[in-house]
């Protein structure tokens, strides 16, 4: 006798965007208070921040800080 299992077969979601062929594309402040991300103000293509980088209090406002630290 053989067992069967029920087989669900699931396929990747697939995510479409336009880029802009002309103008600004993107505009990071890094001016963020906190967090890993770094939030796009024109066309919300928001950056993950990584590798050890933070935001930091600057000379005026916040910043981010790269050298790790």
């Amino acid at each position: 006798m053989t067992e069967q299992a029920d087989v669900e077969a699931v396929s990747e979601p697939t995510v479409a965007f336009v880029v802009p062929t002309s103008g600004l594309i993107g505009e990071w402040k890094l001016d963020e208070t906190g967090g890993t991300v770094a939030n796009d103000t024109k066309n919300n293509y928001d950056a993950t921040v990584s590798g050890g980088a933070a935001f930091i209090a600057g000379k005026l406002g916040n910043a981010l800080n790269l050298n790790n630290g």
